[in-house]
């Protein structure tokens, strides 16, 4: 089944599936008709586009007069020539082009009239054309800048639209799956995302230049366009000023970044897919899906250079079922910064806490965003969802004043308000996580214990380091049985600014292992190399790892971390 591109916008509010909480953005609704699960994956094809900004568009008065206002009529035709039906065009978006106005006309038959005020404005309409084979194409008309200064008719012709596509040269099996086109322009004092398309089956027609117009034009290819089993998959992306009379884009792969990728596997049923886009800075981020398939895969990856990719995966059970067995999420954020060979992996263990934050509220502050943010299921370089969105992950969080008392409960591991004024004193966080997910046995339980001196005043952020951990797995996440496992550990905490993360200043690192599930634990060495301390761990004959890790960092904060189910042993 088809999935939808997922629409990101740029605000400072916790995230839902393929952004991380802690990361400053939140999934918007999608752009075009797809269904949400709950855990946020999209699924379902889009019969008609939108634009981006659907959300701030009022309906025009059909009869009503308006003040120096002119009646114009919208006459709509497709790519036939013909006028579409209600459904295949329902609207006509229009935009002042000093963004005062949004407003839309509902399209009878492909014709609406109204009374617009004089002025300059945006027009755009997303027309659908049935095609011979059963194929329904989409094409968006869009006009850079209509001046109402008197009674009229405006004819909105995708005649002349061109196909939106994507090809890769030396590839000529590489078809296109997926992709989004999204066009920007000046509105007002700032240029925004007007209007979007998923690919395939999207036309464009021609569009006169206008300040700050772009195309923004992203794909995903494979052999095909298979939606599962193709051994590579290109995501190529390009941001063309103004609007290219041919807007296909093409590319060569001794251009691009050529990433061999492990999809690993957290468990012997799991399955997995993904979304990825470009942050294009224009505060709208649109990530298309391509499936993953049955785990583990290993395949090339191929990437634009030197964009800002957005990438996130879910994994799920045999099948991918993201309706009926929603996924648990990770995401990262990369730049290849130019062509050549990389490596990437995904789903590798172990799973745990990633750097978290903690907010004193101003007292009475109920209504402020979680005070307590520390996604507790995440593998190297990558983020998590909080616990609110990953439905096996059960326990919850609790802070203690410096005698020991509770100051405040939540009933989500790493996740949750504390509505309390501020404090001062040494006071300590505990998170509890049990993990019973039906693809995996692995971080079956976490337990986290931060110890810090509470700031007195209100913060807009307080970092929670954590230990993480790299290692060097098979493809099943487990050790080879009788060999030693070299694991390197950082410990990492949020940037100042609360977006990226950073290698904390760090006094003291401590590591214990146990092979029996947490009765008993044994101390391992530790090696510093630079912002890493490495560690060898003997394998047992079978079973799991587990570890418990223990920090201090400069700033006076100790962090003390457990997690049963590391990794397992062959």
């Amino acid at each position: 089944m088809k999935k939808t591109a997922m629409v990101v916008a740029a605000v400072v509010v916790a995230g839902t599936f393929g952004v991380p909480a802690a990361d400053a953005r939140t999934v918007a609704a999608p752009k075009s008709g797809g269904q949400r699960g709950g855990d946020g994956f999209l699924k379902g094809a889009a019969a008609v586009d939108g634009p981006a900004h659907r959300h701030r568009y009022r309906p025009l008065g059909g009869g009503r007069r308006v003040a120096s206002g002119h009646r114009v009529t919208f006459n709509v035709l497709d790519r036939h020539g013909r006028a579409p039906a209600t459904a295949d065009a329902p609207e006509v978006y229009i935009t002042s082009l000093d963004g005062r106005e949004w407003l839309t006309a509902p399209l009878d038959n492909g014709t609406a009239t109204g009374e617009l005020p004089a002025g300059d404005y945006v027009v755009q309409v997303y027309v659908v054309t049935p095609d011979d084979g059963g194929v329904r194409s989409t094409t968006l008309v869009y006009l850079s800048r209509y001046s109402v200064r008197q009674d009229g008719v405006l004819v909105l012709d995708a005649r002349a639209a061109r196909p939106v596509s994507a090809a890769v040269a030396d590839r000529p099996d590489a078809r296109v799956l997926t992709g989004s086109a999204a066009l920007a322009q000046r509105i007002g004092t700032e240029t925004i995302d007007m209007a979007s398309m998923d690919l395939p089956n999207a036309y464009l027609a021609p569009v006169e230049d206008a300040p700050g117009l772009a195309l923004q034009l992203q794909a995903k290819l494979t052999r095909d366009g298979a939606e599962s089993g193709s051994p590579y998959l290109f995501n190529l992306a390009r941001r063309f000023d103004g609007v290219p009379g041919d807007p296909v884009l093409r590319a060569h792969t001794r251009d691009l970044a050529a990433v061999r990728t492990r999809h690993t596997a957290p468990g012997p049923g799991s399955c997995a897919g993904g979304h990825s886009g470009v942050d294009w800075g224009t505060g709208v981020v649109f990530l298309p899906y391509a499936a993953v398939g049955n785990l583990p895969v290993t395949r090339t990856e191929y990437f634009t250079p030197g964009l800002n990719w957005r990438l996130s995966e879910g994994v799920t059970t045999t099948g991918c079922d993201w309706e009926n067995q929603p996924p648990e999420v990770t995401s990262r954020a990369r730049t290849f910064p130019r062509p050549g060979t990389y490596t990437a992996t995904w789903n590798n263990a172990p799973f745990g806490p990633s750097p978290g934050l903690f907010r004193w509220n101003p007292e009475g502050d109920a209504g402020s965003e979680p005070d307590i943010q520390v996604p507790m299921l995440a593998s190297w370089g990558t983020r998590a969802h909080l616990a609110r969105y990953v439905p096996y992950l059960t326990g919850g969080t609790t802070l203690y004043d410096e005698r020991g008392e509770v100051v405040a409960a939540t009933g989500h591991p790493g996740d949750g308000n504390v509505l309390t004024a501020p404090r001062t004193g040494r006071h300590r966080l505990v998170v509890d996580a049990r993990h019973r997910a039906p693809w995996t046995e692995l971080s079956s339980s976490q337990r986290v214990t931060w110890s810090f001196d509470a700031p007195g005043t209100p913060m807009t952020s307080f970092p929670l380091p954590v230990v993480r951990y790299d290692t060097t797995l098979d493809d099943h996440n487990r050790a080879r049985a009788g060999t030693v496992q070299p694991v390197a550990l950082a410990v990492e905490q949020i940037t100042p600014d609360g977006v990226g993360t950073a290698p904390a200043k760090v006094e003291a690192l401590t590591l214990s292992v146990s092979t029996d599930d947490g009765a008993t634990w044994k101390d391992v060495g530790l090696r510093r190399d630079g912002d890493r301390w490495l560690a060898r761990i003997p394998s047992p004959a079978s079973g799991h790892v587990s570890f418990r890790a223990a920090a201090r960092t400069a700033e006076g904060t100790s962090v003390d971390q457990t997690l049963v189910h590391a990794y397992g042993v062959r």
